[in-house]
């Protein structure tokens, strides 16, 4: 992907070495991305809980060692949003508004 820097007339991509430096930066950063760089010296830890079965509420051990982010999906592939209690820094509670089967994932 290469990004694009709007004028006036309408946008203008810039493929090569031509790219202006703002656009240069977002094509190295993206890179980072998608290698799995982008510093901090390491990776973070992520973690993805199933819920086959509809169910409320999902108590998950995700083990991470932190209080993560966490978005999740029904089994249509939809963004739910459920309330999110911590436990501790290894298990959470998801209440749903009703009984749902879907994946959460943790960051």
């Amino acid at each position: 992907m290469t990004y694009t820097k709007r004028y006036p007339g309408g946008f203008v991509d810039y493929p090569d070495e031509s790219t202006p430096v703002d656009a240069q930066f977002l094509n190295a950063v993206e890179a980072a991305l998608v290698s799995g760089g982008g510093g901090g010296g390491g990776s973070d830890a992520n973690y993805v809980f199933t819920q086959a079965s509809a169910a409320n509420p999902w108590a998950v051990t995700h083990n991470l060692g932190k209080f993560p982010a966490v978005s999740v999906v029904d089994s249509g592939n939809n963004e739910v949003i459920p309330d999110v209690m911590y436990v501790d820094v290894n298990h959470l509670t998801l209440t749903f508004a009703a009984a749902t089967s879907g994946k959460a994932y943790m960051n």
